[in-house]
């Protein structure tokens, strides 16, 4: 897991990640919130946690995003695992049955939640609504040498062998853009003034919109609830 000013989530984040592992490695991005030092405390009182700390955070924000996590995934083959699980710190793995035996990695049906006018004042693992659109996003899988990431917003690793047998796990929330109103603007902002064509202006319409009170996701689908998951939109 690669963080950056994670303080609302971060505590939250490694309880999930350390019932789904045993053993967890984390890249934090030279955060300035106390991040760094919750991640400091955990490892030093359960010991189940390697952090690696960057000395300067890169103001090459997209060139950054694939090699921080190549630094992070280094780390964790050195442990020879034979299984890695990557996930962002805002998202939350169901896994459904694995077999371990005939496949080399899980992909999981990834979607995003939303802020609504009837869960505004709620903790956001508590929101309503999510947008009916997902991904398909390969977060689970056998530690092959050569893999690496290498380009912007990649979420995918590269090098995995081609007889490699992929298949669905489970699925994923997304609570990115539902863990606060304030969390929201500053997520508008990091893309608008960070980021190039077309997030720079896809982000930037989205500022002052962090309340989906029309009930629609940024796609422009209605908003359902998770038990619709199933009846999902593919994106891309």
């Amino acid at each position: 897991m690669k963080v950056w000013n994670e303080i609302e989530i971060i505590e939250d984040a490694l309880r999930h990640l350390s019932g789904l592992s045993s053993h967890m490695f984390v890249y934090d991005d030279c955060s300035d919130d106390g991040t760094a030092e919750v991640l400091e405390e955990w490892a030093s009182e359960y010991g189940n946690l390697t952090v690696v700390h960057g000395d300067e955070r890169s103001p090459d924000r997209p060139g950054a995003q694939g090699g921080l996590l190549n630094v992070i995934l280094g780390h964790a083959k050195t442990a020879k695992p034979d299984w890695i699980i990557q996930i962002d710190a805002d998202e939350r793995l169901e896994i459904e049955s694995l077999d371990l035996d005939r496949f080399d990695g899980f992909r999981f049906r990834l979607f995003d939640f939303y802020i609504t006018p009837d869960d505004v004042d709620k903790p956001y693992q508590e929101r309503l609504f999510m947008g009916p659109e997902f991904r398909d996003i390969l977060m689970m899988y056998r530690a092959f040498p050569d893999m690496r990431y290498g380009w912007m917003d990649q979420r995918e690793m590269w090098g995995y062998p081609k007889t490699y047998k992929i298949t669905q796990g489970g699925f994923a929330r997304h609570y990115g853009k539902a863990i606060s109103v304030e969390r929201w603007e500053r997520q508008c902002d990091y893309y608008a003034d960070n980021f190039p064509e077309p997030y720079k202006t896809k982000w930037a319409l989205r500022r002052g919109k962090a309340i989906h009170d029309e009930g629609l996701s940024d796609f422009g689908h209605p908003l359902v609830r998770w038990e619709n998951r199933h009846q999902g939109i593919r994106l891309g």
